[in-house]
């Protein structure tokens, strides 16, 4: 009867001796690492696009202003875009009023038809 002894590899840097013909399996901390460098990757993109986001408000906001919005931090950016809504819709709800009181189409037609009879009335 021979007796057969398994071949034991020891690696450089390992600390657990390796038998031959048996691959080494991951271990959870590998698969970690993965999970880890992959949410590492979608923070990142999702950080860089928030960063595209509000330099392109600040841009639409203040075109002008583009070197000062550039040292102001993400709140004032965004107290601005804000600031900047708020007063467009003023001046939106102001027009309307305005368009409120000006004559509709069909009326000028109306005020020309009487102001021609009042002409004709004097003639």
């Amino acid at each position: 009867m021979s007796i057969s002894h398994p071949i034991v590899l020891i690696l450089p840097g390992a600390s657990v001796p390796i038998r031959a013909g048996n691959p080494p399996k991951a271990s959870p901390v590998d698969d970690s690492c993965n999970e880890d460098d992959s949410h590492n990757e979608v923070e990142r993109r999702r950080k860089h696009k928030i960063s595209a986001c509000i330099k392109e408000l600040a841009r639409t906001v203040s075109p002008s202003c583009s070197c000062q919005l550039q040292k102001a931090t993400r709140a004032e950016i965004l107290q601005r875009v804000v600031e900047r809504i708020q007063r467009l819709q003023e001046e939106n709800r102001q027009l309307e009023e305005r368009l409120a009181g000006m004559p509709q189409p069909g009326q000028d037609s109306e005020l020309q038809c009487r102001l021609s009879q009042l002409l004709l009335e004097h003639i």
